[in-house]
This record gives structure tokens, sequence and C-alpha cells, in this order.
């Protein structure tokens, strides 16, 4: 069960998805334009030729990197795979894409205005939805709860 803590540190993943994206970016900039000391003091032959393979090693084998890569995959599986009222919260909440709905009473009255058969959406229904959404992510990114 997520905690308050978890619960803001996950949301703020979601905020700041397209900062993690460039920071993505510059690690990978970084990690595949640095000098490399090649001379590790044996003639070895088991080092990879092939610059690809060289680029994926580097990668691979950045933790930094690595976390970072982990968190954009799993915000964009996601959106990709939650359901509607979950992508419609992400959009609200987190992306702004509504400008009129960023508090939880808003983002349930956006979310009951796109009903077609007149229900009401609770605030405590849309908490439930962002609360299950947030628990995937979670398991997703092998947060430890």
């Amino acid at each position: 069960m997520l905690n308050t803590n978890d619960i803001k540190k996950l949301e703020e993943y979601f905020i700041k998805y397209d900062e993690l994206k460039s920071k993505r970016e510059l690690r990978k900039h970084t990690l595949l334009t640095k000098e490399v000391d090649e001379n590790i003091g044996t003639k070895s032959t088991a080092l990879p030729k092939s610059q690809v393979e060289n680029q994926v090693i580097k990668l691979h084998s950045d933790l930094i990197y690595q976390n970072i890569d982990r968190i954009i995959n799993a915000i964009e599986y996601i959106y990709g795979n939650c359901t509607d009222v979950q992508r419609v919260i992400i959009e609200c909440r987190y992306w702004h894409e509504v400008d009129t709905a960023y508090e939880w009473e808003d983002i349930a009255h956006h979310l009951t205005t796109l009903r077609t058969d007149g229900k009401v959406i609770s605030k405590n229904a849309t908490l439930h939805a962002r609360n299950k959404m947030l628990n995937n992510f979670a398991l997703k990114i092998g947060w430890i709860v």
C-alpha cells in the first residue's frame, strides 16, 4: 500500500515526464561522447569492436541512465494501458492538458461531463482510480513500499 510520501514522489515522475525525457537524452549524449580510456593494460580482444555495441554497453551499464529510462518507459506503458478515467487524470493533473481541471473536485467534474450515461464521478472515485494507476506504476518501476 502506497503512503502519502510514495504517492507524492510517484506523481512527481508523471509531472516531470518531459523533463525526464530531456535528462535521459542529456545523459545518453554525455555517456556516448565521453572519452574512454581503452588502454586497460591488456591486449585482450574481448571488447566489442562495433561502435554500436560499445554504445549499447555504455548505456546498459549506466545505472542513472537505466533508472531514468525505466521510469519513462513505465509512464508510457501505464498511459498506454490505463483506463479512460486514469488517462484523463494523468492528462489533467500531471500534464495540464485541461486548464480548468487540476484540483481533484474539478477533475471529477470534468470526468462526469465526459460521461454519456449521466452518472456522477465523485472525488473519491477519482482518487481511487489515481491510486490504482499509481500502484501499477510503482510495480512497473520496482518501487519498494
